[in-house]
């Protein structure tokens, strides 16, 4: 981490001392780490963001990865305890888990161990329980008089950021043959992450109501989770080439599955929100198959991913995906170097082609060239806070906007975004061509910022609306706008 954030320093004090504008790719992430942009690495970073200094970085590759895992505790011991399963694969000597819970929650957590008889879990043994403030270290987890695993409890850390952290470790020659666990009793919600050596496990029907299984969600990696960081996923924008053999090649499927199909959102793109609720990636770009130059110090490369002439390599992930994004952004601050991180973030998102659930795809997919025409060059930051919504210093002014549904034509269902400039009471409704409201979808006062809600097709009585065109109406004391939508059967 130290690594990083002296680079980035060192590259932002070459640009100041040449008086240009920077902005530096992070192809890099990890989970370890509140995923809230609290950790002290994430702070560093985004400190160091300011007008004309920028930084975009990779969502991570854990979209198809059940890495992740969030329930409430409840109960008083291990007995009525929920606990997440753990796997390992085998070859893993060492695996290791990340767990964050609000500070004003009470916790004991611990580690408990199953073995398989029959196709049914058998409980084997289970630590004792941790509470804040304390740990277990290099405790062996003992069965019939064999030594299952070595673990660690660490929850000595103090409160954070209005967050306490408890790290659980399980190493051995043998541990892929057991489900570990992760307990926890008390109050509150936990969210936790598989940071080295497996996975929680994926759902698993007809075992007991306190087995809680992993997910896919929150799966966008630090130091994409900070506050400042621009955090780009991948789609596929190519899924075959020719290579140095003259054979015609198609992109496999990273996560399993059908092959991927051009325009889709790559499976491996990791998911969003952060911990702290918002909504991550940012937006998209092309990240699988992604053709660039081959390293002349690089010969492992498959033959199948090096193209005709050998100087080009196939590749994907969102590591490809947030370079391109580096590069918009690159140009923007060439007609403007007093644009901010909040600037680059509207402007991209304002001008992306929306895709579909927001935490996956963010904004949509970016459009490099409108992008760069909604950029405004040469103004002074008075106008530029009119046109983009926020100032050169970074701060937000007041911006409302009814973005286009997604998707439109639709059947049965499509999805209506808008973004308010402050909390406000907001009307959102549907009305037929004749200016009959027919459903009101939303009447509520809600907070600043960016809004989904979707539209079942159906009127207020429950009755599913004929085809045809609708409108869509959004009134807050401060603005109001219209756009239709089209029904199809």
């Amino acid at each position: 981490d130290n690594d990083v954030i002296y680079g980035v320093q060192w590259i932002f004090n070459k640009a100041v001392a040449l008086n240009k504008p920077c902005v530096v790719n992070l192809s890099l992430g990890g989970q370890l780490g509140p995923h809230d942009g609290s950790s002290p690495y994430e702070e560093a970073l985004s400190n160091m963001v300011k007008p004309g200094r920028i930084i975009v970085a990779a969502a991570g590759n854990a979209g198809a990865d059940y890495i992740h895992a969030s329930f409430a505790a409840s109960g008083t011991s291990y007995n009525d305890a929920p606990e997440v399963l753990w796997e390992m694969p085998q070859g893993t000597t060492f695996s290791g888990v990340d767990m964050w819970y609000p500070a004003a929650n009470t916790m004991s957590v611990g580690i408990g161990v199953y073995g398989v008889s029959q196709g049914q879990l058998q409980y084997l043994a289970n630590t004792a329980p941790v509470p804040a403030g304390q740990k277990i270290q290099n405790q062996q987890v003992v069965y019939q008089g064999n030594v299952l695993g070595t673990v660690t409890v660490d929850a000595s850390s103090p409160a954070s950021n209005n967050s306490r952290n408890v790290l659980f470790i399980v190493q051995g020659n043998n541990i892929p043959q057991f489900y570990w666990t992760v307990y926890a009793f008390g109050n509150g919600t936990l969210d936790a992450w598989v940071v080295t050596g497996g996975r929680f496990s994926p759902p698993i029907t007809g075992l007991p109501q306190l087995i809680k299984f992993g997910d896919n969600d929150k799966s966008v990696g630090t130091p994409s989770t900070a506050k400042k960081i621009v955090c780009v996923g991948a789609y596929v924008s190519k899924n075959s080439w020719v290579d140095s053999n003259g054979t015609t090649q198609a992109q496999p499927s990273i996560c399993g599955g059908n092959p991927p199909q051009v325009a889709e959102l790559s499976c491996f793109s990791s998911h969003g929100p952060t911990r702290d609720g918002r909504t991550k990636p940012d937006f998209t770009a092309p990240g699988e198959a992604i053709v660039s130059a081959l390293s002349s110090g690089y010969t492992n490369a498959p033959a199948a991913h090096v193209l005709q002439g050998g100087g080009l390599q196939k590749q994907q992930g969102t590591s490809q995906a947030s370079p391109h994004v580096t590069g918009i952004v690159a140009l923007m601050l060439q007609r403007n170097k007093f644009l901010t991180y909040e600037n680059v973030v509207s402007l991209l998102s304002s001008t992306a082609t929306a895709a579909g659930t927001v935490n996956l795809w963010g904004a949509g997919k970016v459009r490099a060239l409108n992008a760069m025409l909604a950029t405004p060059a040469g103004i002074d930051c008075q106008t530029q806070a009119k046109l983009t919504g926020i100032d050169c210093d970074g701060n937000r002014v007041l911006r409302y906007q009814l973005l286009n549904a997604y998707p439109n034509p639709f059947n049965p269902a499509t999805t209506i975004g808008f973004r308010i400039g402050t909390q406000e009471k907001v009307d959102l409704a549907i009305y037929d061509i004749l200016g009959r409201r027919i459903r009101m979808i939303t009447n509520d006062i809600l907070p600043e910022g960016l809004h989904n809600v979707v539209w079942d097709g159906v009127d207020d009585q429950g009755r599913q609306v004929s085809s045809g065109v609708y409108y869509t109406r959004l009134v807050t004391p401060s603005f109001s706008s219209s756009s239709k939508l089209l029904m199809v059967k």
